[in-house]
């Protein structure tokens, strides 16, 4: 019979073996990350051409992995924990770098792939830009959202795009912001309005008038509305009547006046534009973009393109 005797520092084979520690994986973040962006594992598996018993399931082993709780479930909406909370933008920060990385390597020293999306308020500003950028970049997939000034800036502050452009008259704190263009509300009048032979119109004017409204979440409209609570005035009645092409027809009709942005007006002789004297009525676009991504090579090489059409040159 044959004793062996292990020593004091003798150990087995299994003795040398580590508790592997929890990793979350990039697809585990990516899941997370979308359903904690859209509160629906249904949108989140159409986002990530999943399909939904996937992204349970990574959610799940995400959540089992750490011993945690991510979501408070529901039918109809899956709210974020508080924990859940503090790891979005952790997670945006891993997906963006993780892209960034992408680009750089893709690239072989030359920018020819990756894809920029890029939220906007205004398909004048960002068209001229994005000439430039094609042309030098003809690879590159672009992507433009068009909205309200208010979803244009969720959708940077999400991560879900790589540029804003939108009214942005005061700093935003995490985001560095370069002036395209300045421009003027004015006034649309109906041409036989009595206003429509004024050479300017004060903030006085709007007493007695109907104003024609755009809807909740206009930067237009906020503006306007804003110097005039400044100034305690208020039009005699509002009609909230929709998209700017809505008041626009209003105005021909007769129905009352409106607000618009000098470059968004088309002349028409059914309608009078006239301008406000002594108010500051300035809107300053700008392209928009989070610290975090201000140093990627795809936002930087947008930024060069965009610098002629920029107030100020880029630093």
């Amino acid at each position: 019979m044959i004793v062996t005797v292990k020593g004091a520092n003798s150990r087995s084979p299994s003795d040398h073996m580590t508790t592997k520690k929890p990793t979350p994986t990039l697809s585990l973040l990516k899941s997370f990350y979308e359903v904690g962006r859209s509160r629906s594992f249904k949108q989140a598996a159409e986002n990530l051409g999943l399909s939904q018993p996937t992204i349970i399931k990574q959610v799940g082993e995400l959540e089992q992995q750490y011993n945690a709780k991510l979501f408070t479930r529901g039918r109809n909406n899956n709210r974020l924990t508080d924990l859940g909370l503090q790891l979005m933008p952790l997670c945006r920060s891993v997906i963006n770098g993780v892209k960034e990385i992408d680009e750089f390597m893709q690239s072989h020293g030359k920018l020819i792939h990756g894809t920029l999306t890029i939220a906007a308020v205004s398909p004048y500003y960002v068209t001229q830009a994005l000439k430039t950028f094609i042309a030098k970049y003809p690879k590159i997939k672009v992507k433009v959202i068009y909205g309200s000034n208010r979803n244009a800036l969720h959708l940077l502050q999400a991560g879900e795009v790589d540029v804003g452009l939108f009214v942005h008259n005061s700093p935003t704190p995490g985001f560095s912001s370069f002036l395209c263009k300045e421009d003027q509300i004015i006034a649309i009048i109906p041409e036989n309005n009595q206003l429509s032979h004024n050479e300017y119109l004060n903030a006085e004017d709007i007493k007695g008038e109907v104003l024609l409204c755009r809807e909740k979440g206009s930067i237009t409209q906020d503006i306007f509305e804003s110097e005039m609570r400044k100034r305690d005035i208020e039009p005699s009645s509002r009609i909230e009547i929709g998209s700017r092409e809505a008041i626009r027809e209003g105005v021909i009709q007769g129905l009352g006046i409106g607000v618009v942005t000098e470059h968004e007006h088309n002349h028409d002789e059914k309608i009078v534009a006239k301008k406000f004297k002594n108010i500051d009525l300035s809107m300053k676009y700008s392209f928009v973009v989070s610290n975090e991504r201000l140093g990627s090579r795809l936002i930087q090489a947008f930024l060069q393109c965009t610098e002629k059409h920029l107030k100020q040159p880029l630093q």
